[in-house]
């Protein structure tokens, strides 16, 4: 159960990304944005990719699985 709690928490870290932190950014950065006619939004985009990615050490989705290991999964 532990995995669907982490699961959750990350769900959040990305959500609170996408609602506040983004369309802050977006809107600071609106100058920039105007003179490269769009294209640093991508550079945002990317950024906000990177740090949710590197904040969450990557696990295995074992919500649905078996609480019997020796099940193999498929």
């Amino acid at each position: 159960m532990a995995v669907c709690n982490r699961s959750l928490m990350r769900l959040l870290v990305v959500w609170l990304v996408n609602a506040v932190i983004r369309p802050l950014l977006v809107l600071l950065t609106l100058p920039v944005t105007v003179l490269t006619l769009g294209l640093f939004i991508l550079v945002i985009n990317g950024l906000l990719f990177w740090a949710v990615g590197t904040s969450a050490k990557p696990s295995s989705a074992t919500c649905a699985r078996s609480t019997d290991q020796n099940t193999p999964i498929r």
